[in-house]
């Protein structure tokens, strides 16, 4: 790949954002990129496998899924190109994928060792910094999620739930969950559970399907007081 279209296409995700041209230039010089194509339904990345590699999402649509620990239900994401694929599993505890990434159209993709972009963080104050402000944010979004008022209402805490599953709270979503299930979850009955689904399947927030409901937009369902 041209070396012009390589800085261009680092240049799209923060980590690297804020590199000076003689940085970059190094980088790019002394760092090997392997890129890569995918077909649609093609497996990337599977959860639970260790992250040996940091997967850039150059071109195309890929899905995000992640399964509950007890695999009683699951929530697929959406994403487009650029995108950069969970940068938190080269660190601590556990550094294993959590999430599933599969190619829904044909998708370029480039890979980064992990042994580089420790490099990377090692060598280059401004993608250390980039980095920490991702992790920073990250464990803000956590921390907040915890310290949040739980509504009473039980449609809104059906929201709240999918959204707390979430990695990014836009885009389309697939959750894939009985109702039985979903009723433990947010400590209700079946019954309410399916009224507050319906109600909005019937405002087209979503679409009920046998076994799962498909969001199209999270934003919208989150801000569903303005539309129903």
């Amino acid at each position: 790949m041209a070396l012009q279209i390589i800085y261009d296409r680092i240049l799209e995700f923060p980590v690297f954002q804020g590199l000076g041209k003689i940085d970059l230039e190094d980088v790019v010089g002394n760092t090997k990129f392997d890129f890569h194509k995918f077909p649609p339904k093609r497996t990337i990345v599977t959860a639970d496998t260790p992250c040996e590699k940091l997967y850039f999402l150059l071109s195309g649509k890929v899905a995000c899924t992640r399964e509950s620990d007890d695999h009683t239900y699951s929530i697929s994401e959406e994403f487009e190109a650029p995108m950069l694929q969970q940068t938190e599993a080269i660190f601590g505890h556990r550094q294993r994928f959590t999430h599933t990434v599969t190619s829904i159209t044909e998708v370029g993709i480039m890979t980064v060792d992990r042994n580089e972009m420790i490099k990377f963080l090692e060598r280059y104050p401004v993608v250390r910094m980039n980095m920490v402000n991702r992790y920073a944010t990250h464990i803000q979004q956590l921390t907040h999620q915890v310290w949040r008022h739980q509504s009473s209402d039980l449609t809104q805490r059906l929201i709240d739930f999918v959204a707390a599953h979430c990695l990014k709270p836009t885009g389309r979503k697939v959750v894939r969950i009985k109702m039985r299930q979903m009723a433990h979850e947010l400590n209700d009955n079946r019954l309410n559970v399916s009224l507050s689904l319906n109600e909005l399947s019937d405002a087209g927030l979503i679409e009920l399907r046998r076994g799962h409901f498909i969001i199209p937009s999270m934003e919208r369902l989150i801000n569903r007081h303005s539309i129903i």
